[in-house]
């Protein structure tokens, strides 16, 4: 399912439409937190899904499905503040610039702000019209490349707690390696630059999902 979400922004952003595409990457990040909280066995699958040991036994079937969503909803923020906005590992620094990444994605999904005050910033500028839909704005591509680099390293980083037994072996240990090296280069362009979320970006990486080539499926 993430892989897909991946493609399908990749495709979005090569057809002109990088602001429905970054609005797709939002649901990737989250899905990746909530899976390296699985990995590293601080829930279970069955709890990010709303099931519990302690459900009520008087409920109606359309009463527990909105039970279970209840206790979804809830489960998701707890683990969005846990991990991200509100990780008590990071200095005061990388929880703003984490804060405002995340807000990002917020911005864009609800209302399509980002892309609405490009679309106003080009027409107050008299570089163009506003337009029903967007298509080619440069900034926004930009914006995309950065988020989707972030949200494929977040991915990358639980792709070997699918190994079980020998694993998928060395020749795939090391490209894993590899590509996981490339992703850390490419944050640190951005801190090299001054984008403080490159610095804070890396040390999320490092503390929320502390995977390498040598993890296996949990048992």
């Amino acid at each position: 399912m993430i892989f897909r979400r991946i493609r399908s922004a990749h495709i979005l952003s090569l057809n002109g439409y990088p602001a429905p595409a970054h609005v797709m990457l939002r649901d990737v990040k989250d899905r990746c937190i909530f899976l390296s909280a699985v990995f590293q066995e601080h829930v279970t699958y069955s709890e990010l899904n709303g099931i519990t040991n302690t459900e009520p036994t008087n409920l109606d079937a359309h009463a527990l499905q909105a039970y279970r969503r209840k206790k979804r909803m809830q489960l998701e923020k707890k683990l969005i503040e846990k991990y991200l906005t509100a990780n008590p590992g990071f200095d005061s620094e990388a929880t703003i610039e984490l804060k405002r990444w995340n807000e990002l994605f917020n911005w864009e999904t609800h209302g399509s702000f980002l892309s609405q005050a490009q679309s106003l910033l080009a027409w107050l500028k008299g570089e163009a019209y506003p337009q029903l839909v967007e298509a080619g704005a440069p900034a926004l591509d930009g914006m995309f490349m950065n988020r989707f680099n972030e949200a494929t390293w977040m991915f990358h980083r639980l792709l070997p707690n699918l190994q079980h037994g020998e694993g998928f072996g060395e020749d795939w240990n090391e490209k894993w390696r590899v590509l996981d090296d490339s992703f850390w280069q490419m944050q640190d362009g951005l801190a090299g630059i001054g984008k403080k979320i490159g610095g804070a970006f890396v040390r999320f990486i490092d503390k929320v999902f502390p995977f390498d080539e040598t993890m296996r499926l949990p048992t």
